[in-house]
């Protein structure tokens, strides 16, 4: 760390064993991602199930609240969650304590372990819903119908063709939400704090503040371990099966679902969907609102500026408009050529090319970011081409980062 040391070793991936506080951060983050992975991807798979099963009325309402959460960033979730349900919020503070006098907000609010993962959850299940709602769409319903002229019930037919059927689904959906819990970082920081450590926070810390690149970048190694090891847990369950959809011949079956399950399912979806739009409510009222949780009074000054430090803010969503705009095209250019030369010139190593396009869909955010930050600081021991600091270093880990897209 000071430099007067140079030499090659495993200090920094022995440190989690030895040092209480990271020891704690990688348990607090496997907690979070197992219970969100299971809990995000249960309800994920049955808000699929009820829009592709008759579940719902509208389930094209369905898919278009559900996927909301992905136009914004995780944080909001969080953000929304504070102001609902934090110490000086809406429902917390306003109604339930000032209101009705049943709770006190300071003792009783969202922070914690339980917020967090319903933070998690709400950010989570739109990735989740996509893989599971692609899973059921393509199976065949006579198969299931073919169940219950057998005799079947409806849960019978549920457990032994519907579940079975979408295993691949499954997994992929378990491992997609376990990663994004596990490199999480604004969920955790807005509403655990720096009591419930988590190792993405640790991470950036020993990137940033102690410049510590060494113990980063193990714990960013490490951190790729958990993910794989459950990916291949799940792909040994299902190892000797062959899963075939019979998408190509027909939809979704006749049969309507059971009363009781159509009222439980329908609860569901109205219960997740009313959380995702009161997220964007809150934000969008809270934008509106001169001080949340003291001044309740209307005021577009926020959207001016404001003056004193608030001018940053506008700025910094300009700097965001034009980092998108200049790598979103840039990589969609990029993308297409890509695929081309794989798919049709074939060169030879091409699979290799299409490998290493690939690789960031496996990566988490964080470790892709902190290996920019080593790769851009000083390359080849040359000052005049660092990156790091500038807009041109987000551009190119954004357009690399999705290029898997």
């Amino acid at each position: 760390r000071t430099g007067a040391e140079t030499r090659i070793g495993l200090d920094h991936y022995l440190a989690p064993l030895h040092d209480p506080h990271l020891r704690r951060a990688a348990l607090n983050s496997l907690g979070f991602a197992l219970s969100a992975c299971l809990v995000t991807t249960a309800i994920a798979f049955a808000l699929a199930f009820a829009a592709n099963r008759g579940g719902v009325t509208r389930p094209g309402l369905l898919r278009a609240v559900t996927l909301m959460p992905l136009v914004a960033p995780p944080v909001l979730v969080a953000t929304a969650a504070v102001m609902l349900f934090g110490r000086r919020g809406l429902v917390t503070d306003g109604l339930l304590e000032k209101g009705l006098g049943l709770i006190d907000a300071d003792e009783t609010n969202i922070y914690g372990a339980a917020g967090v993962l319903l933070a998690q959850l709400l950010s989570f299940v739109p990735a989740a819903f996509i893989v599971l709602d692609n899973a059921l769409r393509r199976q065949d319903g006579r198969l299931e119908e073919a169940a219950a002229i057998a005799g079947a019930t409806r849960a019978q037919a549920f457990l032994q063709v519907t579940l079975p059927l979408a295993w691949p689904g499954l997994k992929r959906a378990l491992v997609l939400v376990f990663i994004l819990s596990l490199t999480d970082f604004g969920n955790p920081l807005l509403l655990a704090g720096r009591d419930v450590p988590v190792i993405a926070a640790v991470i950036y810390d020993e990137m940033t503040a102690f410049r510590n690149t060494g113990l980063a970048s193990a714990l960013c190694v490490l951190l790729l371990a958990p993910g794989l090891l459950l990916h291949l847990a799940l792909e040994r369950l299902g190892r000797r099966r062959r899963f075939d959809t019979g998408a190509a011949a027909g939809g979704p079956p006749e049969a309507p679902l059971p009363r009781t399950w159509r009222i439980g399912l329908g609860t569901l979806a109205g219960l997740v969907g009313g959380l995702i739009v009161a997220v964007y409510a809150t934000v969008a009222l809270g934008s509106v609102t001169r001080i949340w949780g003291v001044d309740w009074s209307l005021t577009l000054v926020h959207f001016a500026g404001g003056g004193g430090p608030y001018d940053r803010g506008l700025g910094l969503v300009a700097q965001s408009f034009w980092v998108a705009a200049l790598a979103a095209p840039a990589g969609g250019a990029l993308g297409v050529l890509l695929g081309f030369v794989v798919e049709r010139v074939r060169p030879p190593g091409g699979e290799a090319l299409a490998f290493l396009a690939l690789l960031p869909a496996v990566l988490p955010g964080l470790i892709f970011g902190i290996g920019y930050i080593l790769a851009f600081n000083l390359p080849f021991g040359t000052e005049s081409l660092a990156l790091t600091g500038t807009g041109a270093v987000l551009v190119l880990n954004i357009l690399f980062g999705n290029m898997f897209v």
